[in-house]
């Protein structure tokens, strides 16, 4: 079982290898996003990042949220599911995101929750 802890660096992380894989792919690997050599961060732990990131972004479905994060991770869809759920709610205590009667994602707070994430 793997605990992650959630904090500014996790979150981080996870945002800016979402938003570095997403260049690449975006882009291919003659743009100037494209870092040879660079190696993809993956695991649970870029997963609350790369979520948030994904929400900012426009990609506010589960699906999309899911297909996009597990590529990334390379992370089950089932263990992203866990991670969105986990930290989908109205607490900004615990929560990092909500989802609208229409399942659309939204950022709930900027602030990380001081929660920990087993999986």
């Amino acid at each position: 079982m793997h605990i992650i802890h959630l904090t500014d660096a996790t979150i981080a992380a996870g945002k800016s290898a979402f938003n570095g894989y997403r260049a690449a792919v975006m882009c291919g690997p003659s743009a100037a996003a494209y870092v040879p050599g660079l190696r993809r961060q993956t695991g649970l732990a870029v997963v609350p990042g790369a979520i948030l990131a994904c929400i900012e972004q426009g990609m506010i479905t589960e699906d999309e949220i899911l297909n996009g994060v597990a590529r990334l991770s390379r992370c089950r869809r089932s263990t992203v599911l866990s991670v969105l759920i986990e930290l989908r709610g109205g607490d900004p205590e615990v929560h990092l995101w909500r989802a609208d009667r229409t399942g659309n994602y939204h950022v709930l707070t900027q602030s990380v929750p001081k929660v920990a994430l087993a999986a």
